[in-house]
């Protein structure tokens, strides 16, 4: 169902959605490599007053990129150069009460694109939602440790700054990765990043982005410490994704 379709906007109101929905459907004609620094936040309003935070003014890219990481891919098509099947909960629509709803806000948004997101239903619920946490390595830091035993991936931004990236696993080992190495396992893990139509002399034809040029997503499950080594001079930015029970 269509919960938001608009063009010549910079950001949305907070829409509310109270029908048991498992996903986002984000469509732009935006190219996904040109997404920049749209956020967006999500959250399960909650009847007690409590509300339940999934994203709270998370970069979009990096969104939809933790959302189908291992999983679906982003397309072009449907009219649209970015078509992305995010999911909110780990299986299953999120369980709502009476009087309780999802409600999402999108802001930076460019405002010559159109931007339509649907909300998908499910017929089982769940309690387990996706919780989306931001991080930064500063300019002035050449390293920062992250705890990480609740995630399950994390999107790096800027990482050609990267000098070396140091996993602590649940067994206490410490395994160092270099970056090229880093971005092996990225591609290792999910090799498809984006599907796209290219012109060709024959006319359009399907190609495929194993990486992008500004972020790359790793898996952390089993990973209980990140240490991120870098250049001085270079913020890298983290977003963090796990499973959260309610």
């Amino acid at each position: 169902m269509e919960l938001y379709n608009a063009t010549g906007k910079t950001k949305t109101e907070e829409i509310r959605n109270a029908k048991p929905i498992f996903a986002l459907l984000i469509q732009t004609d935006c190219p996904f490599d040109e997404i920049s620094t749209e956020t967006i936040t999500v959250f399960v309003e909650r009847a007690n007053g409590s509300n339940t935070e999934i994203a709270n003014q998370v970069l979009l890219k990096d969104f939809i990129m933790l959302s189908t990481y291992g999983q679906s891919a982003v397309y072009s098509g449907n009219g649209y150069k970015t078509n992305a099947l995010c999911e909110l909960t780990a299986g299953g629509a999120v369980a709502l009460a009476e009087n309780e709803a999802v409600k999402f806000k999108l802001d930076n948004l460019k405002s010559a694109k159109t931007y339509v997101v649907n909300g998908l239903e499910e017929f089982a619920s769940t309690d387990v939602l996706s919780k989306f946490d931001r991080k930064v390595a500063l300019s002035e830091e050449t390293q920062r440790d992250f705890e990480t035993s609740k995630y399950n991936s994390v999107a790096i931004t800027n990482y050609s700054a990267l000098e070396e990236l140091q996993l602590t696993f649940d067994n206490g080992q410490v395994c160092k990765y270099k970056k090229a190495e880093v971005i092996a396992l990225s591609v290792d893990a999910d090799p498809v990043q984006r599907l796209f139509n290219s012109a060709t002399a024959d006319g359009l034809a399907q190609s495929v982005d194993v990486l992008l040029n500004d972020k790359l997503v790793l898996p952390l499950v089993g990973v209980q410490k990140l240490q991120v080594i870098k250049a001085i001079g270079n913020s890298v930015n983290l977003t963090f994704k796990a499973n959260q029970y309610n």
